[in-house]
């Protein structure tokens, strides 16, 4: 770490103040910059900007009073900066982040990580190398609900786990109805839906459980015509422990995420609702055939991923998800694209095998 030495005009005592620079002034890295400025203006803002597009930089410029601008990485990261955000489209990622680690700057990376396991094992091998801080911005982990039932498995609470389901419907709608969503548009930078948005899930799976992926069977389908990107997915498959596990994401306009745990001590099943959230847990055994409702936890505020940011900068605290946690659903998710197009299943193993 490098701070910015600051002092008190008034009581002389030193200010510790992290400049931050971001690559992607999009949605993600303006709201990462305002819940900074909102929430932690004492500890760290948000001082440069590089962006593809002259309109993001001007965007920073006048909305955001950063004045550092560049369309040039290598220019952003040989500033004076304490660490760096990569907020950009996937397929950017690998430029940014192995930038950012010649710099020895820490990271906060978007995810999915990278576009292939090629790119994403050099970045590993480049923040690791060089001892550097990671963290891959999987929200889901951050969230206190998750964060809770993820100490629950920890703790034995629903004993050996049969199986995990994780559901996830977007609200986005399909091409059919007229959505021309960026992941549509785009998929060369993105990734396609399966490879930019079912990550979240499939990295919530490997983290609630600690098991990596062994084997994946995936079917998709889309109204986008004479295309094979994804907007409906279901797969399913085995944990390496021989956990069965199920998930599916869509586009349509729906919005809303299920999570079920199936354990041999006790299941539990968290739904969104379309207003109210709902949790229920049942001990194996009782007659009570939808389990008792327990309550969900309110998110602290400021929380998230610029919370465990700042703790990880300021306080020394691991890091929740790592370029080489984030590698276990960029591969799950790369194998259940090869099963969808191959229409069969497909093993963990075969990816590094091809390596």
């Amino acid at each position: 770490m490098r701070p910015s030495r600051e002092f008190d005009t008034d009581t002389g005592e030193e200010i510790i103040m992290l400049k931050g620079g971001v690559c992607g002034f999009g949605w993600a890295g303006q709201d990462l910059t305002k819940r900074i400025r909102r929430f932690y203006a004492d500890k760290a803002d948000i001082v440069a900007v590089c962006n593809r597009s002259q309109g993001r930089l001007d965007t920073a410029r006048d909305q955001f009073g950063i004045s550092q601008l560049t369309h040039d990485v290598n220019e952003l990261v040989n500033w004076d900066l304490d660490f760096l955000a990569v907020m950009s489209t996937s397929f950017a990622h690998y430029e940014q982040v192995m930038a950012g680690a010649r710099a020895g700057l820490p990271m906060l990376i978007e995810k999915p990580i990278a576009m292939t396991l090629q790119e994403a094992d050099e970045m590993i091998e480049a923040v690791e190398s060089r001892g550097l801080v990671n963290i891959v911005n999987y929200s889901l982990r951050h969230a206190p609900l998750f964060y809770g039932i993820k100490q629950w498995i920890d703790e034995g609470y629903f004993g050996p786990i049969k199986t995990i389901t994780v559901q996830m419907w977007r609200g986005r709608d399909f091409w059919a109805n007229g959505m021309r969503y960026k992941v549509f548009m785009h998929p060369e930078e993105f990734g396609t839906w399966l490879i930019h948005h079912m990550c979240h899930a499939l990295d919530l799976v490997y983290w609630l459980t600690g098991q990596p992926f062994k084997e994946i069977y995936c079917v998709t389908d889309t109204t986008k015509p004479g295309s094979d990107e994804e907007e409906i997915m279901w797969s399913v498959g085995r944990l390496a422990d021989g956990t069965t596990f199920q998930v599916s994401d869509a586009a349509t306009g729906m919005a809303r995420e299920s999570v079920g745990i199936q354990g041999l001590r006790r299941s539990m099943w968290y739904d969104s609702g379309q207003k109210t959230p709902r949790m229920y847990v049942k001990e194996e055994g009782q007659k009570l055939e939808h389990g008792q409702e327990v309550p969900i936890p309110d998110p602290p505020p400021g929380g998230g991923n610029v919370a465990h940011l700042m703790e990880v900068l300021t306080e020394g605290k691991p890091s929740r998800a790592s370029l080489r946690d984030a590698r276990v659903s960029l591969a799950a998710a790369i194998a259940a694209k090869i099963s969808a197009r191959e229409n069969r299943v497909v093993q963990l193993s075969e990816l590094d095998a091809k390596k």
